[in-house]
């Protein structure tokens, strides 16, 4: 049984490093996919790696010991940055390299043993094996696993938030996305459990960690397909519209009151404003306030909004003399600085203060 588990490690560790692969060589989506190929490239090695202590790698190769040990501190980052550029949200670069602070950090701390020789490696592994638990340092192990568990909860908690926040803004599904956040999430709880039983060391731990990590890696790679499906994008959305195309006099009615929302009754300056609220405002389903925007204006729902907003600020910009900046986002239904800097950006080509120093000339 040990070794049909461990057999199953090695077909899921070759497995996923073939589907990393194909997620980093794909041009949709591409600057996504290639964090989420990243992410399943790193977890792969690590299950090759535990494949590996079963089947004597270590003693032909014995540097491969501890070299995955900081591997979960890449984790949280990876699949963070993967879920912001689903969204076409840009992320630092600075910021980025600030997150990968606490794998940098485990390696350093890990140097004395990366840098002992291949005799002092192997003695240690047998040390290990033969000894009756596989800690070496209790109160180390604690601190260590209780920061890495903290790490990648933080990073799977503030994912999902980020995830249904923007599902919300857009009024959208984004069901694969979603399911790929639960999925990090029950890693971090299996990881959770494997660490205990390690520490525990119950006469049952072994089989535990086996089984536990057996299905945390069916929900890394879970992951990895449904990055792969990736079937509520902007583009999937225009295919299932052309089999539900709208009736003629539904559709210009239904414009009507959408331009009267828009130009009339000025709802894109509530921040709070959801596909949800404008299709009741406007007496329809999402769905079809969707199909609607995404057939007519050319736009996703929050592209639509975010350009409605910025066509406001433009005019007040141009209308307010001595006008201050500060809170222009509130005023126009943005709820931070950011984004309404990026969106006004990304319709003019020029900052606020930019495009208003251009006015001024």
């Amino acid at each position: 049984m040990v070794k049909l588990i461990y057999t199953l490690y090695l077909l899921g560790g070759v497995h996923g490093i073939i589907l990393s692969i194909y997620l980093l060589g794909t041009k949709s989506n591409k600057k996504a996919k290639n964090y989420l190929g990243l992410f399943l490239l790193v977890f792969s090695i690590n299950i090759l790696l535990i494949y590996g202590l079963y089947d004597g790698w270590y003693y032909i190769f014995p540097h491969l010991m501890g070299v995955s040990y900081p591997f979960p501190l890449l984790y949280g980052p990876l699949f963070l940055t993967y879920t912001f550029r689903y969204f076409n949200r840009k992320i630092k670069v600075w910021s980025f390299f600030a997150q990968l602070l606490p794998f940098l950090c485990f390696t350093i701390l890990n140097l004395p043993l990366y840098l002992s020789s291949a005799e002092k490696k192997i003695q240690l592994l047998e040390i290990q094996r033969s000894s009756s638990t596989l800690i070496a340092h209790p109160n180390l192990f604690i601190i260590l696993s209780g920061l890495i568990i903290l790490h990648l909860f933080i990073y799977g908690i503030y994912s999902l938030r980020f995830v249904q926040r923007k599902t919300h803004e857009s009024g959208v599904g984004f069901r694969w996305i979603k399911f790929s956040t639960y999925g990090f999430l029950f890693y971090a709880i299996c990881f959770t459990i494997y660490r205990i039983a390690i520490f525990n060391s119950s006469p049952n731990y072994v089989w535990i960690c086996y089984f536990i990590m057996f299905f945390a890696s069916i929900s890394i790679y879970a992951i990895g397909y449904l990055g792969l499906k990736d079937s509520d994008n902007l583009i999937s959305e225009k295919l299932k519209y052309q089999n539900s195309p709208l009736n003629k006099s539904l559709k210009n009615e239904l414009l009507k009151k959408l331009n009267k929302a828009f130009d009339n009754d000025k709802i894109h300056l509530n921040k709070d404003l959801s596909l949800r609220f404008l299709s009741e405002h406007i007496g329809s389903s999402t769905h079809t306030t969707s199909q609607l925007i995404n057939q007519e204006k050319g736009q996703s729902f929050t592209e639509f909004v975010n350009t409605k907003r910025i066509e406001e600020a433009k005019q007040i910009i141009e209308n307010t003399k001595n006008i201050k900046l500060t809170y222009l986002h509130i005023d126009v239904g943005f709820g931070n600085k950011v984004s309404f800097y990026q969106a006004f950006k990304k319709n003019t080509g020029h900052t606020p203060a930019e495009f208003l120093k251009s006015i001024r000339k």
